[in-house]
């Protein structure tokens, strides 16, 4: 079901904030490029098409002090990016792995969030993506963390609230992404202070 509204300041600043969520680039935060590992896999099934993705971008951010850890994972191709986040508040924040365990979305402690962006669209001179959205609903599974190799596998799955730009203005509709499967991703760590 889609609702057309008029952009207006309030849907351009949540716009923004959607932007900068699932803005994604080809670089991991330590500068190497993003795997081409051909032992990784990254792929789902999207509104009942199926996607396998161009390249992965993956790290963990340990902070000893709080006790929780964070991956983040972002997957793209030219024209849809996926964006899973996995929060383990299980051991504490001075290793590289994460509990293999399963990450609710909205869960206070182990908790996940998911985000998606569809076709790039030029405005002014900036690309941004034309549909862009966070998860409403999904959870993530963590099947394998190897902490010494820095690989983590899994499976997700997820619906969002996508927003989409077009001639009319903002339109408002849903996504399900379903069968998601990321196996043997690789990822730096960066371990806080």
């Amino acid at each position: 079901m889609k609702k057309t509204i008029k952009i207006r300041l309030a849907g351009m600043a949540v716009l923004c904030a959607l932007y900068s969520l699932v803005s994604c680039r080809k670089e991991n935060l330590n500068g190497d490029n993003s795997t081409a590992d051909s032992t990784s896999v990254f792929s789902a099934t999207i509104n009942g098409v199926d996607w396998k993705t161009d390249s992965v971008s993956a790290f963990l951010v340990g902070d000893h002090r709080s006790y929780s850890k964070v991956m983040a994972i972002t997957a793209y191709t030219s024209q849809r990016a996926i964006s899973i986040s996995l929060q383990d508040t299980t051991t504490t924040g001075n290793d590289s792995t994460m509990a293999v365990q399963q990450y609710a979305l909205g869960d206070w402690g182990n908790a996940s969030a998911f985000a998606y962006a569809n076709d790039k669209v030029q405005i002014g001179r900036n690309l941004v993506w034309q549909q862009q959205g966070e998860a409403v609903s999904g959870v993530a599974n963590v099947t394998a963390s190897d902490g010494v190799n820095k690989r983590i596998s899994g499976t997700f799955q997820f619906n969002a609230r996508v927003l989409s730009i077009d001639s009319v203005g903002l339109t408002i509709d849903s996504v399900v992404v379903t069968g998601g499967v990321f196996k043997n991703i690789p990822y730096s760590y960066l371990k806080h202070p």
